[in-house]
């Protein structure tokens, strides 16, 4: 799981910049019953490593991981929807520097067999970042 400084620094991006559609976070409160879309956020992979080695509060080390958002729509409606909503937070989060947060290309939304969940229709993309911090 990513680092609180990261999970901190992308709601607050996020709540800055993307109006589109409701945010649900980790183990936040839930999309009210019948919401027509929103976006969850994840951050399935995350990792850090000793960057770089000196004195004490000095020493880097870098958090590296991926911010997935996951988009649900109502099922039935086509893909436009999603693309629009990916194509702002690829634009938003693309080759950014926010908080202390480095964030590189996003991934294009995935579309498989997967998708298909009843009522709604899901598609993510996937956003790479790392974090530094000094101990």
């Amino acid at each position: 799981m990513a680092s609180a400084e990261t999970m901190a620094a992308v709601k607050s991006r996020l709540a800055a910049g993307f109006t589109s559609a409701p945010v649900y976070f980790p183990n936040g409160a839930l999309p009210a019953t019948g919401l027509a879309e929103y976006v969850a956020v994840q951050y399935p992979l995350a990792s850090e490593r000793q960057a770089s080695f000196g004195a004490p509060g000095s020493n880097v080390f870098r958090e590296e991981g991926v911010i997935r958002f996951v988009f649900h729509v109502r099922a039935g409606l086509g893909t436009d929807r999603i693309g629009i909503l990916a194509g702002e937070l690829r634009t938003l989060f693309r080759n950014a520097r926010f908080d202390g947060v480095r964030t590189y290309a996003p991934t294009s939304p995935v579309f498989d067999d997967r998708a298909d969940a009843g009522s709604t229709y899901r598609a993510s993309i996937a956003v790479p970042y790392d974090f530094d911090s000094f101990a």
